[in-house]
């Protein structure tokens, strides 16, 4: 009996999974015997397919790591890490929270003395972290510190889970740059971005799985106005990467309803610190200036000292 995951209050299964079954059964007889054994389990068990260790599948399936290589191979991929990419890849985009709740459950429940929760994020987080260092081209993390450099204004744009990194992107680079505006829905847009739009402006446009079809929607309008726009997103399959000038690939873990952003956090920081150490009297005059303003606010407030 075929498990193949289902969108909740859809007819059809995923995408992907669903082209990756039809792939293995147009092969079958390509196959040796060990092969067919790791193409049957993939048919049967979707849902573990790149969320189980390829030692895991190894295990479980009773072939080598080497014949699931092939098999991967036979399948048009580079390797195992590869179809697990796309794999999740079209989870995180298809799935709604339900879905990826059940999804994840299933598929860790399905591993013997699996993690905690705790050492599977962290895990999780750790790998997105290692896969970040891979995937930045800093040919074109220079060319985005140059735009900052030179933009008159920047706009933030980040919707539903996505808005809580536009937030948080935009209150530290407000300390560094005069004119910095965070839209997080399309109700922001009429002052913010129609009234309000410089020719010199930058644009970020942030959008993880689920995209947020309100950043879809505002990045093509500020695309048409002839702004340098950059994303900040999941891969070459995003809806904003034909839209923008420059496009970061940031991977952003596992498929669940809890968005992985240590990945997104890491490249952000590390974008403004790039950009402050450019800029090193500027950026201590602004955040001279800066102090002085929390100072007078009273925005924060003085830790408990015992004793005392």
């Amino acid at each position: 009996m075929t498990t193949t995951p289902y969108q909740e209050g859809h007819d059809t299964p995923i995408k992907m999974i669903k082209a990756l079954e039809d792939r293995i059964k147009d092969i079958r007889d390509q196959l040796t015997p060990r092969q067919r054994i790791v193409a049957e389990f993939f048919i049967q068990n979707p849902e573990t397919i790149g969320f189980l260790s390829i030692t895991n599948l190894a295990q479980k399936t009773g072939v080598s790591e080497a014949t699931i290589l092939r098999f991967c191979n036979t399948l048009g991929y580079k390797g195992y890490a590869q179809l697990g990419r796309e794999v999740q890849e079209s989870i995180q985009s298809e799935l709604n929270s339900i879905g990826r709740f059940r999804l994840a459950y299933r598929s860790h429940r399905s591993i013997k003395n699996t993690p905690s929760a705790f050492e599977r994020v962290l895990g999780h987080e750790l790998d997105s972290l290692f896969k970040l260092s891979k995937t930045i081209k800093i040919e074109d993390f220079q060319r985005c510190i140059e735009w900052m450099g030179q933009a008159e204004q920047v706009i933030i744009v980040g919707c539903l889970a996505s808005a809580s990194l536009a937030q948080y992107f935009g209150f530290i680079l407000a300390k560094l740059l005069p004119v910095v505006q965070v839209v997080d829905g399309e109700k922001a847009t009429i002052s913010t971005v129609m009234h309000g739009l410089k020719r010199d402006a930058l644009a970020f446009l942030i959008s993880f799985p689920r995209h947020a079809n309100s950043t879809f929607k505002i990045g093509k309008w500020i695309s048409r106005q002839g702004i340098k726009t950059v994303a900040l997103t999941d891969g070459h399959t995003s809806p904003l990467v034909p839209l923008v000038d420059l496009s970061f690939s940031i991977p952003v873990g596992i498929a669940s309803f809890v968005d992985a952003f240590a990945g997104p956090v890491t490249f952000i920081n590390a974008l403004i610190t790039e950009f402050s150490e450019r800029n090193p009297i500027v950026t201590q005059k602004a955040l001279e200036e800066y102090e002085n303003y929390a100072d007078q606010m009273h925005f924060y407030t003085k830790p408990i000292v015992p004793g005392i």
